[in-house]
């Protein structure tokens, strides 16, 4: 009896070590992000955009994509996507990185944007995801929350800051922002 509980007790630990997320090796899935660009009455936005990932404790991690303006030079204009732009350090950005990331401005109505996490070596984890859009002059708004990469398919749906403040009429200009973590 007592062999029969030792085997059993070996074969499910190995079993387990043989089933669980190896965390030093990109997760498995795809991470995808849904959102809706509308356009305020009263003037045009830039709808310039990035969208990156930071750990858990806040420290900037990868950045997934940015508009073709902000990722040629735009960064440099502080007023344009400056929580993603102060983190980045997109002056380094290595040219495989930019090329996998920069891509054209988003169209108005609803976009959807898929990132295979083994293609751009995200690692299983709890992160923040941050989806950055400027609208005018100083007016950004901030899409955030957190996502669970790598264990279970799970989504969240996005808060929203508007920066430095709320815009008078350009307050829905991004929404219903969905992110989800596919396996």
């Amino acid at each position: 009896m007592r062999v029969y509980f030792f085997l059993l007790t070996m074969g499910l630990v190995l079993f387990g070590l043989y089933c669980r997320e190896d965390s030093n090796k990109p997760a498995k899935g795809i991470l995808e992000f849904s959102y809706e660009f509308t356009k305020p009455a009263d003037f045009e936005p830039s709808y310039q955009l990035s969208i990156w990932l930071e750990k858990e404790n806040g420290e900037y991690y990868k950045t997934l994509f940015v508009t073709d303006y902000l990722s040629y030079g735009g960064y440099n204009d502080s007023t344009i996507c400056p929580a993603w732009s102060e983190n980045a350090n997109w002056d380094h950005a290595l040219p495989e990185i930019f090329d996998a990331v920069t891509k054209a401005t988003p169209p108005v109505g609803q976009n959807q944007l898929q990132i295979d996490c083994q293609d751009f070596k995200i690692l299983p984890g709890l992160y923040q995801y941050k989806l950055q859009v400027h609208l005018v002059d100083t007016y950004n708004i901030l899409a955030q929350g957190k996502i669970n990469i790598g264990k279970k398919a799970n989504e969240s749906t996005a808060l929203m800051l508007h920066e430095p403040q709320q815009h008078t009429t350009g307050t829905n200009t991004i929404q219903n922002v969905v992110v989800k973590y596919i396996m």
